[in-house]
């Protein structure tokens, strides 16, 4: 990817890693679950099915840290300024699919704090969960599950999760083939004409002259 340009062994290449195997454990798992879990959810005893997420959860929980923050490293180095987020289809590509992380980041908080203690009935709820249950109610309202109704719920949940993935990997594939937005001045044949004539008129100690048409 454009990581190589500095060089298989530099440290961006190493965070660029960082982020594609913690991705592609994490996605995969949800996948996983999907193809697996979920069409069993009915038949499976929700003790059982309270465990396999509380296990998978975790995983994901140290995976979305390791996403998170290589990422953010990679936008800063890659698109170079705030404005290149929205003049270049690589800033572009990035604002999207930052959106479709957080939606992605968004269910998988529901399932974690919301489904997951339902099914696991009787834990006492953590911090995490007490805020985000405190935000969720002053977003959308409190709206209580019936514990039956969680199992389809969990399935509901992590399909649209699955849906999303799909398409923030769409968006990775865009970037891939996109020239990342720190180059975009150097492609731009206007900025370049615009800074030959200013170092031209530095050189005359003036400004440049206007070229009629």
């Amino acid at each position: 990817g454009h990581a190589s340009e500095w060089g298989d062994l530099s440290p961006t290449a190493a965070l660029d890693w960082t982020h594609v195997v913690p991705t592609t454990t994490w996605t995969g798992g949800l996948f996983v679950l999907v193809a697996v879990v979920v069409r069993r959810t009915l038949q499976w005893p929700v003790s059982l099915l309270a465990d396999v997420m509380r296990r998978f959860s975790r995983v994901a929980a140290w995976c979305l840290l390791a996403v998170v923050g290589s990422g953010a490293y990679a936008a800063w180095v890659q698109v170079g300024s705030v404005g290149g987020l929205w003049r270049t289809v690589y800033g572009r590509a990035v604002v999207v699919k930052l959106l479709l992380v957080a939606g992605l980041i968004w269910w998988g908080a529901v399932n974690r704090y919301i489904v997951l203690p339902g099914l696991a009935a009787g834990r006492a709820p953590g911090v995490g969960e007490r805020m985000f249950r405190w935000g969720r109610s002053r977003l959308i309202g409190s709206r209580p599950m019936a514990r039956g109704a969680l199992p389809s719920r969990l399935a509901a949940y992590l399909t649209r999760e699955v849906l999303l993935a799909l398409l923030v990997f769409g968006c990775s594939a865009v970037l891939s083939e996109s020239t990342p937005a720190r180059h975009a001045r150097h492609l731009d044949p206007r900025a370049a004409g615009d800074a030959h004539g200013h170092a031209m008129a530095g050189e005359r100690g003036g400004p440049a002259p206007a070229i009629s048409r």
